[in-house]
This record gives structure tokens, sequence and C-alpha cells, in this order.
């Protein structure tokens, strides 16, 4: 038995969700959680853990707008898990988090992105977030398709690229007779 046939072995019978399962679920619902484990871990570091963290605090902040985002493993029943305890950091304020007071029929976006954070190929994370009427339309997070000489590039890519989300989403609510005729305001920061 090879080296890596080994290894697999013990992380079969060592994990809850071993390749195998892991394999087994993603056919059955189509859905590749590794993927979505690989792209948070991803090369982590402490502006990873700093990002991570303000996400999750993000999501706790916003649970009352119906966005399911804790689960103690992945299944099929979705069981209920108990949404897990936040420690106090010196670092957070809770104010840093706004709850945006919205009219139904308003857009709300925000954009940032991180310079260069990638050291294999020098591109910037970006992060987009949609919500219409205080529920969540869209998210992404992706690798800017070129390398930014600053921050503020990084930022303005992320920008305009938020701005195409916009007017996609704007298309699709004027075919549903929910037409946005004034500015949409755009939040981000530029550190």
């Amino acid at each position: 038995m090879s080296a890596e046939a080994k290894y697999l072995k013990k992380l079969e019978t060592a994990t809850p969700l071993s390749p195998i399962a892991h394999a087994k679920l993603e056919k059955e619902l189509g859905f590749s959680y590794q993927q979505t484990e690989g792209a948070l871990i991803y090369m982590p570091c402490g502006i990873h853990y700093e990002a991570i963290k303000k996400v999750y605090l993000y999501l706790i902040v916003t649970k009352n707008d119906d966005v399911i985002y804790w689960r103690k493993k992945p299944c099929l029943d979705l069981p209920e898990g108990d949404t897990p305890s936040l420690k106090k950091d010196s670092t957070y304020n809770n104010s840093s988090i706004p709850e945006h007071q919205q009219q139904s029929d308003k857009l709300y976006t925000a954009v940032d992105s991180v310079y260069a954070s990638d050291s294999s190929h020098r591109r910037s994370v970006a992060g987009v977030c949609i919500k219409l009427a205080g529920g969540l339309v869209l998210y992404k997070s992706i690798f800017q398709k070129s390398i930014s000489l600053s921050s503020t590039k990084a930022e303005f890519y992320t920008a305009v690229a938020a701005g195409k989300y916009i007017l996609n989403i704007r298309s699709i609510m004027s075919k549903i007779e929910m037409e946005q005729f004034e500015a949409k305001s755009l939040y981000e920061d530029n550190q």
C-alpha cells in the first residue's frame, strides 16, 4: 500500500467527512463543500483570519435577514446547530458593522479589495455584496483579473465590477417592474 493510500485511509477513518464522503455528497447534491472550504482557507495568514472574522461577525449581525449560514456539518437533512459564541475582541467595535435601514426597493452595495494579497501571482482579492430590502441578493469574492499597481487601483477595479453587477441587477428589476431611476450609492473603503 502506497504512502498516499495509507494517508487517505487514515483520513477516511479519522474524520467524520472523509474525502470519499465529500465526493459522495458532491455527487448527490451537485455542490462542492471542499471547494468552498478551500476558498476560505487558501493560503491562510493573519489578514485572512481577520477577514473571515469580519465576515462571520457580519453574518451574525445580519442573521435576521433570512440568510442561512451555520451548520455543524454538510449533510442532506440540514440539522439545526447552535450559533457559535463570539469571543470579545478588543480590536472589534460593534459599531463598525452598520445596520442599514433600507427601503424595500433600494439597493445597498458594499465592496472591498485587498491589494496584492496573493504572493504567487500578485493579484488582489475583491469582494462585492449587494442587498435589496435588507436581504442578500449577490455576493462574490474573486481574484482580480489584472495585477493592480496600487491599493487605489485595486479598489477602483472592484468598484467597476460592482457597478457592472448593479447594472445587471437593475435590468432584472426593470423586467419585473421594480425600475430604479436614481443613482445608487456604492460603499467602499480605500485603505
